[in-house]
């Protein structure tokens, strides 16, 4: 592979190298990222060190869990649907994060929630080939930093639950465009719910169809 892409020039001096040094079995697989300049002993010695090309992820707001997925995929990460699956185990992730406890696990119209709106938007780094459980961790770690006790006493003085206010929160980031728009919203919802009055949100329609829309 490497004499494929022009990185070594002889295949049997590098096969050579490796036995001289006694490194032949100690090479780690995974995605590296190598240069022309790159002698054939740098190589190696990367190669026997796992030096891999972690990936920088950036996970955008907004975006649902099959986008996620779609990225992480895209990264080399970790697999869609692996990851996809990952986010189902609501129950396995809520006994240690206690944050995630209003998250109900029945079924409501047939459908069963997942993690999502709990994963947290940001950028991260990632090896190739993480467990989709790792990936899950880093994102509700995050979640957990940011959603920290000033926001949970919050919520409580609200009478709501963490997941009423995630809800909320991802119906309004879709809703909204600008930031100053964003409390006005949620407020126009409240007094709706309030009111016993349909959200009236397309941002909800789509979410039901898994489609988005302008």
């Amino acid at each position: 592979i490497l004499a494929e892409n022009n990185l070594i020039r002889d295949i049997f001096a590098f096969e050579m190298l490796a036995k001289k040094e006694n490194t032949a079995n100690q090479i780690q697989s995974g995605y590296y990222a190598f240069s022309p300049t790159e002698s054939a002993q740098q190589i190696l010695d990367r190669l026997v060190a796992g030096d891999v090309a972690d990936a920088i992820v950036t996970i955008p707001e907004g975006r649902n869990i099959s986008e996620f997925a779609e990225i992480l995929e895209e990264k080399n990460v970790c697999d869609a649907d692996a990851f996809i699956e990952e986010t189902k185990k609501v129950a396995e992730y809520q006994k240690n994060y206690p944050i995630l406890s209003s998250i109900p696990l029945t079924e409501k119209d047939g459908v069963s929630r997942t993690l999502e709106g709990y994963l947290f938007p940001d950028t991260y780094s990632f090896s190739p080939d993480t467990e989709p459980s790792e990936v899950v961790t880093a994102m509700l770690d995050r979640f957990v930093e940011v959603y920290d006790q000033d926001y949970l006493k919050r919520t409580k003085e609200m009478g709501k639950t963490v997941d009423e206010i995630v809800i909320m929160a991802s119906i309004v980031e879709l809703e909204t465009k600008l930031v100053e728009d964003k409390a006005n919203a949620a407020s126009v919802f409240y007094n709706r719910i309030a009111a016993n009055m349909p959200l009236q949100s397309d941002i909800t329609v789509d979410y039901a169809r898994g489609e988005k829309t302008a």
